[in-house]
């Protein structure tokens, strides 16, 4: 995923969602000594590394990891920390105050991008499968293309195979 997880597993600890907001307030001694374009130097991880028990923080722009000594906690950043970032990487300016970082939304939890991962994995292997086993024969007749010998008796039909991908969209004269 990101080398946040890979942090994680190297510590052997675990990546959790959040369940509950998490109020960060940042202050102008956080900025000044901030460092733009660094997850984990910026003035957001900087501030959070001023609450009880946090160990260190990585900062995105649309996510946050809290990392404490037993677990990695994922929250999701509103579009006023987004904007932060964005404006503190760009040109170094940043307003203090506090922010609100939210919970994982349901759609954006761990396990729902791991089901939603093996549903993807599991409809390419079906389709792969079906492209690996191409139609060689079918009613007699056999494919020009297929390098097969054709069936005793069948008669020999030379047809023009398709080379482009044929899309629903396509409302062009084809092109054999």
């Amino acid at each position: 995923m990101s080398y946040v997880h890979d942090i994680a597993r190297q510590k052997r600890i675990p990546v959790v969602d959040a369940t509950a907001p998490i109020i960060i307030g940042v202050a102008v001694d956080d900025i000044k000594k901030a460092k733009a374009k660094n997850s984990k130097c910026c003035a957001f991880a900087r501030a959070a590394q001023h609450e009880p028990g946090v160990v260190a923080a990585y900062f995105f722009r649309s996510m946050a990891f809290l990392e404490y000594p037993d677990r990695m906690v994922r929250y999701a950043l509103p579009a006023d920390a987004r904007t932060e970032i964005v404006s503190f990487d760009r040109a170094g300016v940043m307003a203090p105050g506090e922010y609100r970082l939210a919970p994982i939304p349901k759609s954006q939890k761990l396990e729902s991008l791991r089901q939603y991962d093996r549903k993807k994995r599991r409809s390419k292997s079906k389709t792969a499968a079906k492209r690996s086993t191409p139609l060689i024969e079918h009613a007699g007749l056999v494919r020009a293309d297929s390098g097969v010998p054709p069936t005793p008796g069948a008669p020999q039909i030379a047809r023009r195979v398709r080379t482009e991908p044929k899309y629903m969209r396509d409302l062009s004269e084809p092109k054999w």
